[in-house]
């Protein structure tokens, strides 16, 4: 008996699933946004709806955790600093515990930590260029 995995793609059933599941987890209404998303990705490459499918954004996401970690602390002080840092936070529990989870802390974090990355890159080139006149 043949099995039609297209059943499995995108389907208002399965839209609706993921929009709650995200929108359950607080991600409000960006959950409406970040479901059509996924499910879009999902069709795409023939991803099957499921639990692992659902959860795999969280762990690979917590991955930029340390490289940013290293990247705002090499900025902000040295490289021993950035390797030490980057090093205490890859080794965190807390961190391999939430990113298993369906848990936006590790979004909240990974975007914390890219916003002021890049917002000290940006600040720091604005003011390079226009003479050590920083305002």
């Amino acid at each position: 008996m043949a099995v039609d995995h297209m059943c499995c793609f995108i389907s208002l059933e399965n839209l609706i699933r993921v929009i709650y599941r995200v929108f359950a987890s607080g991600w409000g209404y960006l959950g409406i946004i970040f479901g059509f998303i996924s499910m879009l990705i999902m069709s795409l490459f023939h991803i099957t709806l499921d639990e692992t499918t659902l959860l795999i954004a969280y762990p690979l996401i917590s991955l930029f955790i340390p490289i940013y970690s290293y990247k705002l602390a090499k900025v902000l002080f040295d490289e021993k600093v950035a390797i030490i840092s980057a090093s205490l936070i890859a080794v965190l529990p807390g961190l391999s515990a939430f990113s298993r989870t369906n848990a936006t802390q590790i979004i909240n974090w990974t975007l914390f930590l890219m916003t002021v990355y890049y917002f000290i890159i940006y600040f720091s080139s604005r003011c390079s260029n226009a003479g050590n006149r920083c305002i």
